[in-house]
């Protein structure tokens, strides 16, 4: 069950945590954007047919540092690159994180539902990449490695556009995963019953 803690202050304990999380802290950017694109050429890096794509980290005018992600085919030889905005995958890890944090429910569970919930967002981060790196092969001029047909180009271009392009989905699909790893059906009850007002009618 949730604690008794009230809604006030697990608002301001979330605002806290997120803000913290996502401050650019000295080498924590060139960290995670090494441990992505480590991860990224070695699941995605050998395409087949003489295609490989590497992942590397860039840093963009503004200071920041962000990836890059490079297709190359050596018969016939060519590649491309475009840029590809990773820091969406830390801040939605740091809401997921801020979110089971400042849930008010013992700190086991919220040490479980971290643990889960980090796993998930991840998953869900790869997937966006690996749908965007389909996106290159299908799209690359120099090469031909993946026929999707009309239909299937179209869904791939939708997809990419809701999953990889669309900044809401990185703030929605944490808070699914929270909901799912953190709350159970006796919270819901209990959260719904502190919110609402003192004198409306109880649920029959």
């Amino acid at each position: 069950m949730l604690q008794h803690k009230g809604i006030t202050s697990s608002a301001l304990l979330l605002l806290v945590s997120f803000s913290l999380l996502i401050i650019p802290w000295p080498g924590l950017p060139e960290a995670y954007s090494s441990v992505y694109c480590a991860v990224g050429t070695t699941l995605f890096g050998n395409a087949g047919q003489g295609i490989s794509v590497s992942l590397r980290a860039k840093e963009t005018p503004d200071g920041r540092i962000d990836t890059e992600i490079h297709l190359r085919s050596s018969n016939p030889p060519g590649g491309t690159f475009a840029p590809h905005n990773a820091r969406s995958g830390y801040v939605a890890l740091a809401e997921l994180i801020a979110l089971v944090i400042a849930t008010p429910v013992s700190w086991s569970r919220r040490m479980k539902a971290l643990v889960a919930g980090v796993v998930l967002v991840n998953l869900f981060v790869l997937f966006r990449l690996g749908v965007v790196v389909l996106e290159g092969l299908v799209a690359c001029p120099v090469w031909t490695i993946i026929e999707l047909g009309t239909s299937g180009s179209m869904v791939l271009r939708a997809t990419v556009e809701v999953v990889a392009k669309s900044p809401t989905l990185s703030f929605v699909i944490p808070a699914l995963i929270w909901m799912l790893v953190t709350l159970r059906r006796g919270d819901v009850d209990t959260l719904m019953a502190r919110l609402r007002p003192a004198d409306a009618p109880p649920d029959k």
